[in-house]
């Protein structure tokens, strides 16, 4: 059985989004749409795609948050993998 390991990119988009959901508001409802059109792009294995850096800057703050409260969603992302 192949097991589907995510892209280390995913996994962290996923997890700023999941964080701004599950506390207060920190990105505004385009910055979402940017970073989930990253996710779709990862998805499809397209890695060319870049954030503006204002959205990029505030990506990588929340990562640090994340990490230095040791937050975890209440539910995690699953990924699944299909055979084609």
């Amino acid at each position: 059985m192949k097991v589907f390991k995510p892209p280390k990119r995913l996994v962290e988009l996923g997890l700023v989004l999941q964080y701004d959901k599950e506390h207060q508001p920190i990105f505004n409802l385009v910055e979402r749409i940017y970073i989930n059109q990253e996710r779709g792009l990862v998805m499809q294995k397209n890695n060319t795609y870049e954030q503006p850096e204002t959205i990029e800057t505030k990506i990588q703050k929340v990562l640090i948050e994340i990490k230095v409260n040791r937050w975890k969603p209440e539910k995690e992302i699953q990924y699944v993998y299909h055979y084609q």
